[in-house]
This record gives structure tokens, C-alpha cells and sequence, in this order.
């Protein structure tokens, strides 16, 4: 009974459990630390020894980002969760708008994939049956066959390509500029939350307000950068839809 219990318990054993910045992160969280638990999930979330089980530190930082209002650092750090694993959850009490996060993130990488899928132009082939004294008495064209007398050539039709590549360029350049705005979002969030942990820490109270001032500013161009940013990139997904969809007209 005792070796099954024993047995039962380390099949039930993550990596994270023995990872010393990951539980530390969790603890910090609980207090309410949240600013000392971002940098201890990021390191474990840079473990590669943990393989997919990265991707469980990266929903908690994006979790914690959440909590301290970095929601631009906190979509970035979901995406890069479900992209290890689409299946990674959070804890069962996060607060359903956390959650609904972590679903954009999912639907976000869904579309991304969809688009790298190569567009295909349907082949259709016909037959025709051309008269064997004008053909297989004086030669065939390229193409033909001669059959028991009979001559027949077969053709491919590959259809007509309706996509404007104007619009697809234009989508494709849109949602460019918004991942690199998200990207600036992301740099700003996270020097606002290094402003913040050296805002904690100063001595003088004048240098305290400073850095907490500046913080403030950060986290806002942060706030602006992802909603251009995420706005940009929803007009370029749908314009490339757009151009796709002339294809199957």
C-alpha cells in the first residue's frame, strides 16, 4: 500500500514542483507581492529545462501582470503560454476576465495558423474525343492519346485567381505594424513594472514619488501602444480576410 502511494505521488510530480523560482513566485502571489513574483515566474518561465511545463509559469505571470494592470505584457506572456501548450490552464479561482484573456490568446494563435496555411488552387481536368482520322491516322497533339482508335487530349483548368494582391500586401503590412506596436506595449509595460520594483525599494521619498511618477507614465504608453497596436492588427487580419476571400468567388 505504501510503495502505491509512493508511486501514485510521483506520477502526480511536475518539474515545477522541485522549481524553487516557480513555488517562490506562487508564495509571493498569495501575500500579494506581485510585483517580486513577476520577476520570479519570468525566470522560471526561462527554465528550458522545464519543457512544456513553461508554459503553466508563463499563465501565472500573465496572471500576475494582470493583477498589477499590465494587461498588454499579460496577453503577450498567454500567447507565448498557449503556443507551448494550447491546452494550459489557469487556477480554477482566476477571475473570468483573466480567463477570457487567456481564450484571446488561444483564438489569436488559432488565426495566426490559419493563416500560414498554403492556398491551394483546385485542378479540374477534362476529356475530349476528337476524330481518329484527323488525329491518330496524322499524329497527336501534346497532350493526346491514341485509345483503340480513338484520340483523346486531356486539359487542366486551373481556374481564375480572383485575389487582389494590393489588399493582401496591405493586410499583411498592417498586421505587422500592429505586432510591432503590441511589441513596444509589451517593452513599456515591462520597464514600468522595473520602475515600479526600484520605486519600492528607494531610500528618499522624493526619489520614492519620481520613480512611481515615472512608472505611471510608462504603464500608460503601455495602455496605448496595445489598444493601437491590437486595433491595427484586427484591421489587417481583416483585410487579408478580405483579399483571401475574392479567391473563392
Amino acid at each position: 500500500m505504501l510503495s502505491y502511494l509512493t508511486l501514485t505521488l510521483l506520477l502526480q510530480a511536475t518539474p515545477l514542483d522541485d522549481n524553487l523560482a516557480f513555488q517562490e513566485g506562487k508564495r509571493l502571489s498569495e501575500q500579494f507581492e506581485y510585483e517580486k513574483a513577476v520577476f520570479r515566474f519570468r525566470e522560471a518561465a526561462r527554465d528550458e529545462s522545464l519543457g512544456v511545463e513553461r508554459a503553466t509559469a508563463l499563465v501565472w505571470l500573465g496572471l500576475t501582470y494582470a493583477k498589477i494592470g499590465e494587461q498588454g505584457a499579460a496577453d503577450e506572456a498567454f500567447l507565448q503560454a498557449v503556443r507551448l501548450d494550447p491546452l494550459v490552464a489557469l487556477p480554477p479561482s482566476t477571475p473570468p476576465k483573466i480567463l477570457e484573456a487567456l481564450e484571446g490568446a488561444r483564438r489569436r494563435l488559432r488565426d495566426s495558423s490559419a493563416l500560414e496555411r498554403p492556398v491551394t488552387t483546385p485542378q479540374i481536368t477534362t476529356t475530349r474525343t476528337i476524330d481518329p482520322s484527323a488525329a491518330c491516322k496524322h499524329g497527336l497533339r501534346e497532350g493526346d492519346q491514341c485509345v483503340d482508335g480513338e484520340a483523346t487530349t486531356t486539359t487542366t483548368d486551373t481556374g481564375d485567381d480572383t485575389r487582389d494582391p494590393a489588399i493582401l500586401v496591405t493586410g499583411g503590412i498592417l498586421l505587422g505594424v500592429g505586432a510591432v506596436v503590441v511589441g513596444g506595449a509589451v517593452y513599456f509595460g515591462l520597464t514600468a513594472s522595473q520602475t515600479a520594483t526600484s520605486a519600492a525599494a528607494a531610500v528618499f521619498q522624493d526619489e520614492r514619488a519620481q520613480l512611481n511618477n515615472d512608472a505611471g507614465s510608462q504603464a500608460l504608453i503601455a495602455n496605448v501602444l496595445y489598444g493601437v497596436g491590437a486595433a491595427v492588427a484586427v484591421g489587417g487580419l481583416a483585410t487579408l480576410g478580405v483579399g483571401l476571400a475574392g479567391g473563392g468567388q
